[in-house]
């Protein structure tokens, strides 16, 4: 029996490489659509949950700067997020004294929501 060439196991190696690269991208399309589902019954989005994951994670309040570079989005599209945040009145701001910048804080039920959607008790 004769041992298989140094390409061939080359080529085998690239070919399981490839197939589990398509089953782990599948693996993860199938876990963005069910967080998906989970997020939309309450009425958050991925974008709004990993910015209050992030503000309840890091203490409860982040500058929108800090939380735009943590989420790798720009300031604009944060400060959207963070405006559909504070009218569901699950995070407020406040303005730091030379008004150039501010803070947003976490309130409570922001919390309970985040566990509510990630099924947590």
């Amino acid at each position: 029996m004769e041992l298989p060439s140094e390409k061939e196991i080359e080529d085998v190696a690239k070919a399981i490489k490839a197939m589990e690269f398509s089953y782990l991208s599948r693996f993860a399309d199938t876990i963005n659509r069910y967080h998906e589902i989970t997020l939309n019954k309450e009425g958050i989005n991925r974008l709004q949950w990993g910015a209050m994951s992030l503000l309840i994670v890091r203490g409860g309040s982040l500058t929108p700067t800090r939380l735009a570079r943590l989420m790798f989005r720009s300031k604009h599209s944060i400060t959207k997020v963070i405006d559909s945040l504070e009218k569901a009145d699950l995070v407020r701001r406040s303005r730091t004294q030379d008004s150039r910048g501010g803070w947003v804080f976490a309130r409570r039920i922001a919390r309970r929501r985040l566990h509510s959607a990630c099924g947590v008790t």
